[in-house]
């Protein structure tokens, strides 16, 4: 029996929608969970045996041809007829129905072009992650053999390499990898390889020999383990800082047979979880705990009855001493929706009491730092109507207010010296408009060329300029006049020109930086 949204379906109620309708698309439609528990218990048929079966046509292979036959590209076919293209695909006729049509053979003639791609890459893995394109262009059409015959074979998570590294001081690595060109240059350069970190030491170039070819994980595991005990009974001294055995990574794989093999060790599920992680992961990801922990004792704990919680309940007078000191009842008790077994205890906590609120405030200088420090003592405060009480002693905050800012502006004539020395008084008042009721004046200086030349006189560079005096700054460039009077300023911060570098006007001699183009163009026009 299926249940939607607190409703039963059962077989009777299932049927009894399903009259309503007359098809079972219509039915579908209108009533999901009736139909998706009609089919999920095997009673769809029953219950739709009133409707008539509607049946999809049957397409016939000389009538798709004909409808085919209409279209001179295969795209153009499957968008305008779907349903025709499917039948015709799912039984393999797609290429007799199409036959007529034009082939594209747009990358035919581009084999080159896919080749000189394939080029700046050296394995194919490298190839089809960085070149998705070109490499499905090459398997496309065969050529991928051909395209990727200069690159070199690497192994992957079930093919690896086993190597050595030899020392003359008798110290030895031995290692496995599915890039032996990879993992070499990390050995050379890599400030965490063992082999690197000797080499540092002792000053002496290692040997390198490659045990095996690429091959079977396991048997490559197995090798290097053989490998290391060997140079272990001759004497050398081993440089590897982790067990063998290892693929690395998030890559490791476990087959069923290892697992089991370790899980044999543990008598619990707690146990081999806390102790094999990475084969616990194995067993969760494949679902195999039935025949991994079969042996395993269960410790699954008998559920708690209501009695044991009411006993353990009737211990405590504050709700806040049972969700510390009895934690796995309180979170039974929130599962099971059962918070009327402890209504009548108290809910407290230490921001009820004035006395920790005001001790909590007085660590904090303004109110912001209180609300955001401590959150739970601001909002008791302002709950129980001790907000003033306990913030007496905080740095109130400045609010201006439009008599303030009438009466800073009074020492000043203009705006914009208003503006310039208290710009945040100056933003509040016209935004609240209380500018207008204030004696400022506002200048429009009427800028000609004298007054812009000896005003850019006072600037160093063409930034301060017009940061300084952007109304003057905004004539000359209007009026073309900018390159004439900012001559003496240094150029900064221009691509390719240095900041003393001087060029000479060929018509009019005048010297200048990297604006020479835009004075040739404006004062010496063709």
């Amino acid at each position: 029996m299926g249940y939607t949204h607190g409703k039963k379906w059962v077989k009777q109620l299932v049927q009894d929608e399903a009259l309503k309708y007359k098809t079972r698309s219509e039915f579908q439609k209108n009533s999901p969970n009736a139909e998706s528990a009609a089919r999920r218990y095997g009673w769809l048929d029953d219950v739709c045996s009133h409707m008539p079966v509607i049946r999809k046509n049957e397409w016939k292979l000389e009538e798709i041809k004909e409808i085919a036959s209409k279209y001179s590209k295969k795209i153009d076919f499957r968008v305008n007829e779907n349903a025709a293209f499917l039948w015709a695909k799912r039984r393999k006729w797609i290429d007799d129905v199409c036959s007529h049509m034009k082939q594209n053979t747009h990358w035919k003639n581009k084999k080159n072009e896919v080749h000189q791609e394939a080029l700046k890459y050296e394995t194919r893995g490298e190839f089809c992650s960085k070149s998705e394109r070109y490499y499905e262009i090459a398997r496309r059409n065969k050529w991928l053999n051909e395209m990727c015959s200069h690159m070199y074979y690497v192994g992957n998570k079930f093919k690896r390499l086993v190597y050595v590294y030899e020392f003359d001081d008798n110290s030895v690595y031995v290692g496995l990898t599915f890039n032996d060109k990879k993992r070499s240059k990390s050995h050379k350069t890599q400030s965490s390889s063992p082999v690197y970190q000797h080499y540092l030491s002792t000053k002496l170039n290692p040997t390198k020999k490659l045990i095996t070819d690429y091959i079977d994980y396991l048997d490559a595991m197995r090798i290097e383990g053989e490998i290391v005990e060997e140079y272990k009974k001759n004497g050398w001294n081993i440089l590897n800082t982790s067990k063998t055995g290892g693929l690395g990574g998030n890559n490791l794989l476990w087959p069923k047979e290892k697992v089991i093999e370790i899980a044999k060790k543990y008598s619990t599920r707690s146990e081999f979880r806390k102790n094999e992680p990475l084969a616990w992961n194995a067993v969760s990801r494949n679902k195999w705990y039935n025949d991994v922990c079969g042996h395993m004792i269960n410790q699954t704990k008998p559920s708690i009855t209501i009695d044991e919680i009411k006993k353990e309940i009737s211990k405590y007078t504050t709700i806040r001493e049972l969700r510390y000191n009895s934690p796995n009842v309180y979170a039974t008790l929130l599962r099971k929706n059962l918070k009327h077994l402890y209504s009548h205890l108290i809910n407290f906590n230490k921001w009820m009491i004035m006395d920790n609120v005001r001790k909590e405030a007085l660590k904090y200088k303004t109110r912001k730092d209180f609300c955001s420090k401590s959150q739970g003592a601001y909002h008791a405060a302002i709950r129980y109507g001790w907000l003033e009480d306990v913030c007496i002693h905080m740095i109130p905050k400045f609010r201006w207010t439009k008599e303030k800012i009438v009466e800073l502006s009074k020492n000043y004539k203009y705006y914009k010296d208003f503006r310039e020395a208290n710009k945040i008084a100056y933003q509040i008042g016209k935004k609240f408009g209380w500018l207008n009721d204030t004696h400022l004046i506002k200048t429009n200086i009427q800028w000609n060329y004298e007054s812009v030349k000896e005003e850019a006189l006072k600037y160093k560079n063409r930034n301060e300029f017009c940061v300084k005096n952007s109304g003057a700054y905004q004539y000359a460039l209007k009026n073309n006049i900018l390159n004439e009077i900012t001559t003496h300023m240094k150029i900064l911060n221009v691509k390719g020109i240095k900041r003393d570098t001087k060029f000479e006007c060929p018509y009019c001699g005048l010297k200048m930086g990297a604006n020479l183009g835009r004075h040739i163009k404006a004062k010496h026009p063709l």
